[in-house]
């Protein structure tokens, strides 16, 4: 970790002299440099939160003392501070969202791998899959709506293990229909309807 707070972005905001705005410029270009080749080139995310929250807690110790002393906010230096904290709260929100992410999946994978269950096959036709894809994409049933549909479509394709030859084809074949358009997504709403109503016998 002393790589970072050896850096020349350290060394100007812990100098107790200004300096030039181009130097404090650059050694902040040089510091994002650096959070981009650790976001790239280390593969443990949690060592990756670790150095961010270092950084993090170096950064806003500088912060600290230089309020104490008196120092201004609105000078290079002040700026400068201001920037790379506000990177490295960027990118550990980031990585947190990351780590999230990866606890959830691997939860799911160790799930799904104690399970003995029979593979899922879809049996419908792909043209019944197409439309149930859209119907459930502007709903925005997925990541709050921000997946984009041909995402939404290469992870059902994983899924079932099928392959959707040009979809946006197969849903203008679905808007061409003359009587009712949407047949499978009516099927399922009159399907469910019809077994609630013979459970409530």
């Amino acid at each position: 970790m002393k790589k970072y707070t050896n850096s020349e972005l350290f060394v100007l905001l812990n100098n107790s002299e200004e300096h030039s705005q181009k130097e404090y410029e650059n050694s902040y270009i040089k510091f994002i440099q650096d959070l981009v080749i650790l976001n790239k080139q280390e593969p443990d995310i949690i060592y990756r939160h670790n150095i961010l929250t270092f950084l993090h807690i170096e950064l806003v110790s500088i912060r600290m003392r230089a309020n104490v002393l008196g120092s201004k906010k609105n000078t290079d230096k002040g700026i400068c501070l201001f920037k790379a904290i506000s990177i490295v709260i960027s990118n550990r929100k980031i990585v947190e969202s990351l780590i999230s992410k990866d606890v959830i999946s691997s939860k799911q994978r160790i799930y799904i791998a104690n399970q003995d269950l029979p593979k899922l096959v879809w049996t419908s036709t792909i043209r019944d899959l197409v439309e149930l894809i859209y119907a459930l994409h502007y709903t925005k049933s997925f990541n709050n709506g921000e997946m984009t549909l041909k995402e939404t479509v290469q992870h059902f394709e994983q899924f079932f293990g099928v392959k959707i030859d040009n979809f946006s084809h197969s849903f203008l074949r679905i808007r061409e229909r003359m009587k009712e358009r949407t047949v499978f997504v009516s099927k399922l709403q009159n399907t469910l309807e019809s077994k609630i109503k013979e459970k409530d016998q």
